[in-house]
């Protein structure tokens, strides 16, 4: 034990010290020692996710748009100003939330969308294995939609008079609990919908074609419930009323998010916080003021220590949170270090441009551009370049719907390296053509329907006799597309116009010229900051260290 004797005892029992003095000193020292930005992921977790004038109060255990990846589980995303999520690639409108029953209450998009919302070209049922939703069968019947059927091929259950017409084929319909229809045929294209009971109608049966169809749209638009099943449902419940907000940390562990920081399941009480500092003054008071004689020297310490601690705190957390997050790169499906103005999968909506969210499925990244899908190829960031397939025409040559698209807008505009590829559909017979001059033809079957395609770039109706005369014929063909490929490709089919070289032409793609506020991110990344998008006024933001501004770090570093 060591001990002071002669003048150093004397100096150290000069020395006075009042205990309210040092009770305030601790006061301040624990007060101080609160990092800057404590809580910020219960800040951020708290907002329930943003998209157009939905009030949902979509929060855990979703994420997406304004909520960072580390506030849910499962991505919903913002489109047309409605907010949506995918579920084993189908598409639903989000009509309802529950944050305490846990019910979720969504619509198929497709059947949303369609002119008559039975006249869809995909045959797609729904499907939720291995998924954290599941159906509330409490209040759902199905209708079953069959498609592509003759007659005398129906399912016995089935009224030839309940058909909805989709152009000139016929969509017959069935109404039942949620269970298997006995009987059906392997002929049809089944598809299988619920719709809740109190829509369902028994007029359905009736041979009133337009009552049926309304009636039939109605429901398929009002939705279906799901509930969401996911493990940590209770950790949640017992977090938030905690006061916390549910969250993760390091992608796998739950956490619960409160104001002085995450836990494990739920946030520590005030009183519970009041109680151990004051116990910890008491064992403080009596260690020190009643039984030791290095008090000086020991607060001294002490005080040392907790500052150096607070400010190595402060410096670790003193950047924005939505600098941090963006100034790291992302992968999605086959693309690698994507950064602004791309967003989705772990990238939150803050760190790109509403126009650029990339949907990430296995090996698979796309991108939807005026309400039509697209593969994403490639990405060139410095030259503000993508290369696109559409999504129908991948490994395709013969899609169920043959339309037009185009990408003209705003952001994207075509690379100067593509040209257009003209596909002709249902044509006469090949002998109108003239074979021995002209042979581009594939044939393929749409709907069931055999017919005899050809394919044409610019090129190859300039270089063929009568050129005038065989544009004048394929104008008499039923369809017409127009694709974009690239420069390259059309070289190749002018000189070999094989089918193998088609479908090459078309999985390879074609240019996109992106502009997604190119010079203001130029200025942001040269001022020290990370290009972004700030929802709350729907403008380009910048970034920084200390905060998010319209155009520039306000350093200037």
């Amino acid at each position: 034990m060591l001990l002071f004797s002669g003048p150093a005892a004397a100096r150290m029992k000069g020395v006075v010290v009042e205990p309210c003095l040092v009770f305030l000193l601790i006061l301040v020292v624990i007060s101080s020692n609160s990092g800057t930005c404590v809580g910020e992921d219960d800040v951020q977790c708290s907002n329930a996710f943003r998209c157009g004038s939905s009030n949902l109060n979509l929060k855990y255990p979703f994420w997406g748009g304004n909520r960072d990846e580390y506030c849910g589980v499962v991505l919903i995303i913002c489109e047309d100003q409605v907010p949506k999520i995918s579920i084993h690639s189908i598409k639903y409108r989000i009509l309802g939330w529950d944050n305490t029953t846990r019910i979720l209450t969504v619509a198929r998009d497709d059947y949303w969308e369609a002119n008559t919302s039975v006249c869809v070209t995909d045959y797609n049922n729904n499907s939720f294995d291995q998924t954290p939703f599941q159906y509330d069968y409490e209040g759902l019947v199905n209708v079953t939609l069959f498609y592509n059927c003759s007659s005398d091929s129906l399912p016995n259950p089935i009224i030839t008079g309940s058909a909805i017409h989709c152009g000139a084929d016929p969509v017959y319909y069935a109404l039942g609990s949620l269970s298997p229809l006995p009987g059906s045929s392997s002929s049809c294209k089944v598809v299988v919908v619920p719709v809740f009971e109190s829509n369902y109608n028994h007029s359905l049966t009736s041979s009133n074609t337009s009552t049926n169809t309304n009636t039939i749209n109605e429901a398929l638009k009002s939705g279906f419930k799901l509930i969401w099943t996911g493990a940590t449902y209770e950790e949640c419940r017992t977090c938030t009323h905690s006061g916390g907000e549910c969250g993760f940390q390091d992608d796998t562990q739950f956490r619960c998010f409160c104001k002085d920081g995450p836990h494990a399941t739920s946030c520590v009480s005030v009183t519970h916080t009041v109680s151990i500092v004051m116990f910890s003054v008491s064992v403080i008071y009596q260690a020190v003021f009643l039984k030791m004689q290095l008090l000086p020297t020991i607060l001294f310490s002490f005080l040392v220590i907790t500052i150096l601690l607070n400010q190595i705190s402060t410096s670790s957390c003193a950047d924005d949170v939505h600098y941090l997050k963006c100034s790291s790169t992302f992968h999605c499906a086959n693309l690698q270090n994507l950064s602004y103005p791309f967003w989705g999968f772990s990238r939150p909506q803050y760190c790109g441009h509403p126009a650029f969210m990339l949907q990430c499925t296995g090996e698979v990244a796309t991108v939807t551009i005026m309400s039509e899908s697209y593969r994403v190829l490639e990405v060139n960031d410095s030259d503000h370049k993508l290369k696109l397939v559409r999504t129908d025409y991948w490994n395709n040559t013969c899609p169920t719907s043959l339309r037009n698209i185009t990408i003209g807008c705003t952001f994207f505009d075509y690379g100067s390296d593509s040209l257009n590829l003209t596909l002709y559909y249902d044509c006469p017979s090949p002998s109108f053509l003239q074979p021995d001059s002209f042979s581009p033809q594939f044939n393929c079957s749409v709907n069931g329907t055999q017919m005899i395609n050809y394919f044409v770039v610019k090129n190859m109706l300039e270089n063929a006799q009568n050129s005038i005369s065989l544009s004048e014929r394929l104008g008499t063909c039923k369809s017409r597309v127009l694709l974009p490929i690239l420069e390259s490709e059309a070289q190749v089919l002018e000189t070999n116009s094989t089918v193998e070289n088609l479908k090459a032409a078309l999985d390879n793609g074609f240019g996109v010229d992106w502009d997604a506020n190119n010079s203001l991110c130029d200025e942001c990344q040269s001022s020290g900051g990370y290009c972004g998008y700030n929802p709350s006024s729907t403008e380009f933001a910048c970034h920084c260290r200390d905060g998010s501004f319209p155009s520039t770090c306000k350093s200037g570093e």
